[in-house]
């Protein structure tokens, strides 16, 4: 698409389902790119003498504020005609102007992952991914690159990285998955080429599940051990109601933890979440769950359903509970989350699909829920011998 770029073209341009382009009729390779979430920006796209290959620097959004002849203003268009026409100089005497960006450390490693965090990061993801991603990035990837131009990063360096944190594989693999989204990033920006993702085709380190399930016994202690604490008064009710809710529903912690009370239908069995790890999601009521919820005192001035300390707040931290309680009951190996690991394998064990389970549990992807299919393996084997009981044989 080309047309005169001018104030009036810029402003009316409307996002689409993907970015486009729309190139500037009087000069060459001068450009306005917009986003599907409407963002503009100026580019300036280009063939070194000798490369054919076709390369773009990007210019900056739309009315962005930049130092422009040594003063503060907007990009405007004119101004963005402006360094197109000087980069069409460099261009024309050999010079990239990529390459000199990198060497005046424009778009530096450190500036592009700071833009990241501050545009995407802590306005596309839920805060518990934040935390991960933030921690990661400034703790690793900032003072593994930090001397590296963003466009000489290769696949190599990502290795490098990546293999660094092989005695901690999980670390290492969510390392590789900020990294390859940073860098998806970068293309869509345009502060690197398209297709050039440096972590593509860097496999994963291999990691081993820990699924923990409770027996039939241990379930037994726990259950008379939150019975005691309860009539005893040793631990709070509420933190007493959201291990048994947790136990009772399959679901997440901060799910419990962060559940309001208008989003608790007891008529219709269901927990109407409107958001969570996955998106929206219900959660279904046993006779078991909604009897706990009618024994949780509700307050007036307090909306939550596990109520913390400070007056209408969330409980926000049950591990110092769940200490004390799992070693009452003998249990000091047992996360909070095996609560749910244990939820889903009596699901399983009881005939119930792994489909269905997935659906009980909210998981996105079917992977997620196969790590319970062994567990469904060994209930076919017991029908298998049952069957032939029945036979005679």
């Amino acid at each position: 698409m080309k047309v005169k770029l001018i104030k009036s073209t810029v402003k009316t341009a409307k996002a689409k389902t993907k970015d486009y382009i729309i190139f500037d009729t009087e000069l060459a390779g001068f450009g306005l790119k917009v986003t599907p979430t409407g963002r503009k920006i100026f580019i300036y796209q280009y063939r070194i003498t000798g490369s054919k290959n076709t390369q773009r620097y990007t210019i900056g959004r739309y009315l962005d504020q930049i130092i422009y002849n040594g003063k503060p203003q907007r990009l405007t268009v004119n101004n963005a005609r402006s360094i197109a026409e000087v980069l069409r100089g460099q261009t024309k005497s050999g010079i990239n102007p990529n390459t000199e960006k990198n060497k005046t450390g424009k778009h530096s490693v450190t500036e592009a992952l700071d833009e990241f965090v501050s545009v995407y990061i802590r306005k596309k993801l839920k805060p518990r991914t934040i935390k991960g991603y933030i921690t990661n990035i400034e703790n690793v990837i900032k003072p593994e690159l930090k001397n590296k131009s963003l466009s000489d990063i290769s696949r190599k360096d990502i290795i490098k990285i990546h293999s660094h944190y092989i005695s901690t594989p999980f670390k290492a693999n969510h390392v590789l998955a900020v990294l390859s989204k940073f860098f998806n990033w970068c293309e869509a920006n345009d502060y690197r080429e398209d297709n050039t993702n440096p972590c593509r085709h860097v496999e994963k380190h291999k990691t081993k599940g820990r699924e923990r399930y409770l027996s039939d016994a241990e379930n037994d202690r726990l259950t008379q051990v939150l019975k005691t604490a309860f009539l005893e008064e040793t631990e709070s009710e509420h933190a007493i109601a959201a291990i048994n809710l947790l136990r009772t529903t399959g679901a997440r912690r901060n799910e419990i933890l962060t559940m309001r009370w208008e989003w608790v239908d007891l008529d219709n069995k269901v927990i109407n979440l409107p958001d969570s790890k996955t998106g929206r999601k219900q959660i279904y009521l046993s006779t078991t769950a909604i009897q706990i919820f009618k024994s949780i005192p509700k307050y007036f001035n307090n909306p939550y359903v596990i109520v913390g300390k400070n007056q209408g707040e969330h409980l926000v931290n049950i591990q110092p509970q769940w200490n004390r309680l799992r070693t009452l009951a003998g249990l000091k190996d047992v996360r909070i989350h095996d609560l749910r690991h244990t939820f889903a394998s009596v699901a399983v064990t009881n005939g119930m699909s792994l489909h269905m389970v997935g659906s009980l549990l909210g998981h996105k992807q079917p992977q997620t829920t196969y790590r319970y299919a062994h567990l469904a393996d060994e209930k076919m084997k017991s029908a298998t011998e049952e069957i032939s009981k029945y036979l005679n044989f």
